[in-house]
């Protein structure tokens, strides 16, 4: 729904431009006044919305002198933002009740070409547009193709699309059709078939962990300018205890004299046969014997001990890795090493 100074609402129209506007516990409050009729009404009408303007979402709630956010904001409708505030107000049961007859939005048709391009070409398409559409659409991408196509955009942009992809959550249908329309505006290309895409951390490590080479570590370092807590969190997603598979030999060597054996065998405790194979097969025959004992002794233990263990293992090959004592073999690296 378009903003306009010549668009006259109905109630029903203004009290759901007001809900979209509003979080959800606000908005709760608002439905449960609400009468039956008039619930379903509303709830139509959300459901009806695509785009709200942030002229019209500011005219409805100067009109209504409700208490909102400090900035006002373009906001989404459609059946999932209905159900989700409906939820918050009635229950999930009296929510799927009341919504079940409205159709589903469908999104818009395959981006067939996108996995044939090459990544230069893609990232040239995406030039001009701004980094949170960048990062909607990279979503949509396996990551190796993604971690590709940031390659040959430039540093400062590539890092604030990174940055955006890991603040995203998961991304409504009418926005993916928004997306769509503005690339088929420009290209001949269409947008992928999902109904969302998905971001946050652990998607913006599994692109920079596709990324090899200086790049991921240069692309940390704009992010850590900006937020240093979500940059741990994506530094602890992307390289997970059970990558320690990744490393050689030597490394693991390396790896090995630089942590606690109690340390070792606690992490081990929710590891894979593959990884605690690949550890003991470089170790001294005691070394390996002694940590089959450790492991038995332990017995049952804690989550948070198993994860605490392997967070600092993680740290300790992070290290190692950052003064070049060891190398980390990631996807999309095609670097060879003599």
């Amino acid at each position: 729904m378009a903003g306009a100074a010549d668009v006259v609402l109905t109630g029903p129209q203004k009290c759901a431009v007001l809900c979209l506007a509003l979080d959800e516990k606000d908005a709760a409050k608002i439905l449960r006044q609400l009468g039956e009729n008039e619930l379903v009404e509303v709830a139509q009408q959300m459901a009806r919305m695509q785009t709200v303007s942030a002229d019209l979402v500011t005219r409805v709630l100067r009109e209504v002198h409700s208490a909102v956010r400090a900035e006002t904001r373009t906001v989404r409708g459609g059946v999932q933002e209905a159900r989700r505030l409906l939820e918050q107000a009635l229950g999930p049961t009296r929510a799927e009740e009341l919504l079940g007859g409205m159709p589903t939005p469908v999104a818009p048709a395959r981006l067939t070409q996108l996995e044939q391009m090459e990544p230069e070409a893609f990232a040239g398409a995406l030039q001009e547009e701004q980094p949170q559409t960048i990062a909607v659409i990279l979503s949509h991408l396996n990551p190796l193709q993604a971690s590709q196509v940031l390659k040959f955009l430039p540093l400062e942009t590539a890092a604030e699309i990174v940055y955006r992809v890991a603040r995203m959550e998961k991304i409504s249908p009418e926005m993916v059709a928004l997306v769509d329309a503005g690339l088929r505006s420009k290209t001949d290309l269409s947008f992928p078939r999902a109904t969302t895409a998905t971001g946050g951390p652990a998607a913006a490590a599994r692109v920079l962990s596709s990324m090899g080479g200086e790049l991921h570590r240069q692309l940390l370092a704009q992010l850590g300018e900006r937020n240093r807590e979500l940059v741990t969190q994506i530094e602890n997603l992307m390289f997970v205890f059970e990558d320690l598979l990744q490393i050689d030999s030597k490394g693991i060597q390396q790896v090995l004299r630089d942590i606690d054996a109690r340390d070792l065998a606690l992490a081990l405790k929710a590891a894979s046969p593959e990884l605690k194979k690949h550890l003991k097969a470089n170790m001294a025959q005691r070394a390996a014997a002694a940590l089959d004992e450790e492991l038995e002794m332990l017995g049952p233990v804690r989550v948070t001990d198993v994860q605490a263990a392997q967070r600092g293992i993680l740290e300790t090959v992070r290290g190692l890795e950052e003064d070049g004592k060891i190398v980390i073999r990631r996807a999309g690296d095609s670097d060879e090493y003599i």
